[in-house]
């Protein structure tokens, strides 16, 4: 089931990577009338081509109005990880509507272990300035399904493979020994999240 933590504006566009996630939270909010146009950040990978490709194939066959942005910065210092979130970010950030991202509850789980082992754990939000994360009490497997149901294409990431990139070791080598130690994390992080949104529509 594809859950929605938090309300989608009427309008709003929707950021896409080509990547399963952000695929399914498209063909979702298309059917529901509420894409206005697509955000397309190209970072310049070895698999950039086949990402566009298949978000261009979806737009063109939906009409829908695509806009891509590509990296021109080169990264210098710092996590690469960071450095391409930050230009993304700025890419969105730059859009007059609402922007819609794909993350998902097993983003927010490894988003929440990856704080809590710098000393700080944190709920990752579900807005940053127009930037909305709707879907952070949905499963990855839910959007795939229904991926899977609508016959909606996506692009596998071979970066996701990748464990010098820190959520990616998270992952896959971490999660399983968390949910070990807690086999409801994940109802945990969901239940945290919903509650936060609640307590916020009380001020």
């Amino acid at each position: 089931m594809i859950r929605q933590v938090i309300k989608v504006p009427r309008k709003c566009l929707v950021a896409c990577s080509g990547g399963p996630d952000s695929m399914a939270a498209l063909d979702f909010l298309r059917r529901s009338g509420k894409v206005s146009g697509v955000l397309h950040f190209d970072h310049k990978t070895k698999q950039a081509s086949n990402f566009v490709e298949t978000v261009t194939k979806y737009c063109h066959l939906h009409k829908l109005k695509l806009t891509t942005k590509s990296l021109t910065k080169q990264h210098s210092k710092g996590s690469l990880e960071a450095f391409w979130s930050e230009e993304r970010n700025n890419f969105y950030n730059s859009a007059e509507l609402p922007v819609i991202t794909g993350h998902t509850l097993d983003d927010a789980v490894e988003w929440w272990i990856f704080t809590a082992l710098r000393g700080n754990p944190c709920l990752m939000p579900t807005r940053n300035k127009n930037v909305l994360r709707p879907f952070l009490t949905t499963r990855k497997i839910d959007l795939e399904q229904w991926n899977s149901k609508h016959t909606v294409l996506s692009s596998y990431d071979m970066s996701n493979d990748d464990k010098r990139f820190m959520r990616n070791f998270i992952r896959h080598e971490m999660i399983e020994n968390c949910l070990e130690v807690n086999p409801g994390l994940y109802k945990t992080i969901s239940k945290k999240i919903t509650e936060r949104e609640h307590a916020l529509k009380s001020w």
